[in-house]
């Protein structure tokens, strides 16, 4: 799963016609950039799914990382910056696409959570991958709560 991030501010200073407009052309980029490997349809909103069969993971992240590089590409007439952020899952066994795209969208939520723009392969299989994820969001915010004051001073 695809989001692309920002693109509330072309809603906000161009209107919704203009932001249907910059998502056609987001999906079409996004098309190019997988080429025949892969599939490209908007889900919902901002978010777009990526269909990549066959593909290895080295594969899927040259590829998505393609359709990250063409989404910022700036459009014409419209002073936008779009990035997107990634969550990204595989599977050679997956029977339910309902449960592909969960494990997609929880990826994407904590590329969201733990950084914008850019890919992140799911990794809610490995042993201990929760607690690592937790201890990782917890010292992030640690980290940012000892910033934080020195900001505001």
């Amino acid at each position: 799963m695809l989001d692309l991030d920002n693109l509330k501010g072309v809603n906000d200073t161009y209107g919704n016609r203009t932001g249907d407009q910059v998502l056609r052309c987001v999906a079409d980029r996004m098309a190019k950039a997988v080429g025949e490997f892969g599939l490209v349809a908007r889900i919902g909103g901002t978010v777009f799914a990526v269909l990549l069969p066959g593909v290895s993971r080295s594969k899927a992240g040259t590829l998505l990382e393609n359709a990250g590089r063409a989404v910022r590409v700036p459009l014409e007439g419209v002073d936008v910056h779009l990035t997107a952020t990634c969550g990204v899952v595989s599977s050679t066994v997956a029977k339910h696409w309902s449960g592909l795209l969960s494990r997609a969208e929880a990826a994407l939520l904590e590329a969201k959570i733990s950084k914008r723009r850019g890919i992140y392969f799911h990794r809610g299989s490995e042993p201990g991958w929760e607690e690592r994820r937790q201890h990782e969001r917890d010292t992030r915010v640690e980290a940012e709560e000892k910033v934080a004051p020195k900001a505001a001073a």
